[in-house]
């Protein structure tokens, strides 16, 4: 039945990223088998809405990266594997676990995937991994881990066992987003954030509609394997600015002060440490400082001109409806 079809598997596929990637590969008249770790009736799925669309083009099976038993044959018949599955975020877990996730069960998937003969293998990375592999920068537990996986799956790409194509995306925007941006939305909705300091910093951001679409196009390219590619959305962001704009959505005035640089970073190093005290998981800390100070910007040159990638949005766009998704309110789009 699905012989005139591409077959696809997303590990991670109930994850923020990836179940936005398994609709558009269903959208690109994909046969979709979506990955996830546990069953879908114990966990908060993103994929009940398409297993219930489109049943005939999805399957979903349980396995864990992590036990090399449950992955095989799990890509028997696939053509495309996109491995997403790991720890997500920079914050959560310690070095072990990280080793574990994104490491040993990357190589889990890898030796599956080429037991079931995947011709390609599009593993999601980090912008992070730069300062590692540079050794300068933001270097972080996670961004090592990533890096040590990148290279394990380039090493099987050089051997000729399956072609890989890694993605380095950097912080992704989007309705039901994590992270940082988010918790920065919510604290400003609820007047619990002062302004920010004057910030000087840049940033780069990527949508995660255009990630999902630059994932297939890494998949579909003949000239992509063995490659390595930065995503963002072609913008260059000052927090500064992301404030006011956030303000804006709201309906609300930024004031005309500024914070002190110190009592931003008092403030987020009490949030952490009472974050871990109470296992509160604010996501706020230390590490939230820095993000918001330090510039972090990258170029997605190579994979526009390489693969005619073309970013459709930015996040002042998909502000009013992220911002609604924190607070549960409608905002409209600002149309200045």
């Amino acid at each position: 039945m699905f012989d005139s079809r591409l077959k696809a598997a997303v590990t991670g596929a109930n994850g923020f990223i990836g179940a936005h990637l398994c609709s558009y590969l269903l959208q690109q008249d994909y046969f979709v088998r979506a990955l996830v770790r546990s069953d879908r009736k114990d966990s908060d799925s993103r994929l009940d809405g398409l297993v219930a669309g489109d049943g005939v083009a999805t399957e979903v099976a349980v396995a864990d990266i992590c036990n090399a038993e449950c992955l095989s044959s799990v890509f028997d018949g696939v053509d495309t594997v996109f491995h997403l599955a790991g720890v997500a975020h920079v914050g959560r877990g310690d070095y072990g676990s990280m080793q574990q996730l994104n490491v040993e069960g990357t190589g889990n998937v890898l030796r599956a995937a080429t037991a079931s003969g995947v011709r390609r293998l599009v593993f999601f990375s980090s912008s992070l991994a730069r300062a590692c592999e540079s050794g300068t920068g933001d270097i972080t537990d996670y961004g090592r881990t990533k890096l040590e996986a990148e290279r394990l799956l380039l090493a099987a790409h050089r051997s000729g066992e399956i072609e890989i194509v890694i993605l380095r995306p950097v912080n992704v925007y989007g309705a039901d987003m994590k992270g940082n941006i988010r918790a920065m939305i919510a604290m400003i909705a609820r007047r619990r954030l002062p302004p920010l300091p004057k910030l000087e910093n840049s940033l780069s951001l990527v949508g995660v509609d255009d990630l999902v679409k630059a994932a297939v196009l890494a998949a579909e390219s003949r000239d992509a394997g063995g490659k390595t590619y930065y995503i963002t959305d072609g913008e260059t962001y000052a927090i500064n600015e992301i404030e006011q704009a956030i303000y804006q959505t709201l309906g609300r005035k930024l004031p005309r002060w500024r914070s002190p640089r110190v009592l931003l970073y008092a403030a987020s190093a009490l949030a952490g440490v009472l974050g871990k005290m109470t296992n509160s998981g604010s996501g706020i800390s230390i590490r939230t400082y820095h993000n918001l100070t330090r510039s972090n910007s990258f170029s997605n040159q190579e994979i526009e001109s390489d693969l005619g990638f073309a970013p459709a949005g930015n996040l002042y766009d998909e502000l009013p409806g992220i911002v609604a998704n924190v607070t549960g309110k409608k905002f409209e789009k600002n149309v200045d």
